[in-house]
């Protein structure tokens, strides 16, 4: 035997048996097996009787589950979905609480949340909400720090305020996150009404039925064919229940304790424009926030609104209203009462443009002022011509300019709008301007050289020195190879030393200062 079938032969199973013994009995092992398995696949715990064993268990315990065992009556049943119902009531009051409180606020630049102060108390106070809060960016706080100091110091009085929006196609989604945020953040003692005005939308772009059900407190004025913002603002004023007509638009976001603060000064200044701080809402992104660098409205002197800071004076931080030359008309706090005395919006004028300048003019020169309050906060979305949903017409605005100026404007400043804005001069204006003059004069309303000297230095010591760089063919035009920055009709801005000067030799900014019992800067302090 070869080596090969030796090692073979020699091989042990695990068993441990010799296979050369077991080879002789291979056939006779199998032939067993075989007979084995038969039998077993014929016994009582074959595969096939174990399967029908296992559906009958199965059965047995369906019947047992669905049949035998005992049932919640019907009365349990409420019992229970009552007790769910009202756990839920408890967490959606709990995040009501949390809206309420401020305890969540989003990053300015980002959507994340992040904790906020959740030790404030809100102070007889009660704002309106929906069981389930109506969603809206959340702002954050970033009020100057001394406003908190003053929260429990605002006298309000018994003023109630209805807040007038008009718009025109706005998204229903900011509507909505702008009647969220007066809900969560206004006193219920304080807040009258909500008043939409709907200046000419279609059915579908008024979002009427979506916009009652945002609160028991709105309501939608339709006005059946286009307006214009002017016409509906006015429509909006004498429609108004409350004691002060809050100005708005659809596209913002109000802070923490933002009317409380406006409303006080309504109370001391009752002739005066109150406006908020306006935040910076972009127009891409309604839910990024950025807090506005500090600044004040005025006017170019070819009526352009600009946004500028004083040569000195405001601390940028401080938490006391301060006085602005103007306004930019679209948000603002006026006691009603005044708004009818000053007949505001009697100048003829169309659709958009020119509103901020009668505003401006009619509240300083006519017996009151305008006041900027860091402590109310408002974020405002605020869009190039390109991202409105209306059309501006431009020559439509200059025209309306050219009305106001022929009004409020005497020389030599009418003068100096007409080098800016020569257009205007050869314009055939389609109104009578006698009445506006005549309630000016009814009001006792001053003259422009009053408010040049009082009201804004910087107009006045503008209006010598116009420059319009670069255009050859205007009759303003220069040579000078730039504007000053964020102008267009000058070169150069007033220096510093000429401002503090001129100021000086004015007591009027001290007078209203004094008046106004140490409430308010000038931006000359």
């Amino acid at each position: 035997m070869s080596n090969s079938n030796n090692l073979k032969s020699r091989a042990v199973k695990p068993g441990g048996k010799d296979a050369g013994a077991t080879a002789a009995t291979s056939k006779a092992n199998i032939d067993a097996a075989l007979k084995k398995k038969k039998q077993a696949g014929s016994g009582p715990f074959s595969l096939a009787n174990l399967a029908i064993i296992g559906i009958l268990i199965g059965v047995l315990a369906a019947v047992y589950m669905f049949v035998l065992q005992p049932q919640e009556t019907s009365s349990e049943k409420k019992a229970a979905k009552k007790e769910r119902k009202l756990q839920s009531k408890n967490e959606k009051q709990k995040d009501v609480k949390l809206v309420k409180e401020g305890a969540f606020t989003e990053s300015v630049n980002e959507g994340i949340r992040e904790e906020g102060d959740v030790n404030r108390k809100e102070v007889d106070e009660s704002p309106y909400y929906q069981e389930k809060p109506i969603a809206f960016p959340k702002p954050p706080d970033v009020r100057p720090a001394k406003c908190l100091q003053k929260e429990a110091l605002y006298d309000t009085g018994n003023l109630t305020v209805s807040i007038v929006i008009p718009y025109l196609r706005e998204k229903y989604q900011h509507i909505k996150g702008t009647v969220g945020s007066i809900l969560a953040h206004t006193p219920a003692r304080l807040l009258k009404e909500i008043v939409f005005i709907s200046d000419g939308n279609t059915n579908e772009e008024a979002h009427e039925a979506k916009i009652l059900k945002l609160s028991p407190l709105t309501r939608v004025i339709r006005l059946p064919t286009r307006h214009g913002l002017i016409y509906a603002k006015e429509r909006g004023a004498r429609e108004a229940k409350g004691d002060i007509v809050m100005f708005f638009e659809p596209h913002c976001v109000v802070g923490y304790k933002w009317l409380e603060p406006l409303v006080h000064m309504v109370q001391k200044k009752p002739n005066s424009l109150i406006l908020p701080t306006l935040d910076y809402i972009p127009q891409d992104n309604w839910n990024a926030y950025s807090k506005a660098s500090f600044g004040r409205y005025r006017f170019e002197w070819n009526f352009n609104l600009i946004y500028t800071n004083p040569p000195t004076g405001v601390d940028p931080e401080t938490s006391r209203p301060f006085f602005a030359p103007a306004t930019s008309g679209g948000i603002f706090a006026i006691r009603k009462d005044r708004f009818l005395e000053l007949k505001l919006f009697d100048v003829p004028m169309h659709q958009w443009g020119g509103d901020q300048i009668e505003l401006s003019f009619k509240a300083w020169r006519c017996g009151g002022s305008i006041l900027v309050v860091p402590c109310s906060r408002v974020g405002h979305l605020f869009r190039d011509v390109a991202f409105r949903p209306y059309p501006v017409d431009v020559p439509q605005v200059v025209e309306n300019y050219a009305k106001l100026a022929r009004v409020w404007l005497e020389q030599p400043y009418l003068d100096a709008f007409l080098k800016v804005k020569p257009e205007s001069a050869r314009m055939a204006l389609d109104a009578n301007l006698t009445e506006s003059r005549n309630n000016m004069a009814n009001l006792k309303c001053k003259s422009m050289d009053w408010y040049v000297h009082h009201v804004d230095l910087e107009l006045g010591w503008e209006s010598t020195r116009i420059c319009i760089p670069g255009a050859h063919n205007h009759p303003s035009g220069c040579k000078k190879p730039k504007a000053a920055p964020g102008r267009s009709t000058i070169d150069k801005v007033m220096p510093e030393a000429d401002y503090i000067d001129w100021a000086r030799r004015s007591e009027f900014f001290g007078n209203l200062d004094k008046h106004l019992d140490g409430d308010s800067e000038m931006p000359t302090q």
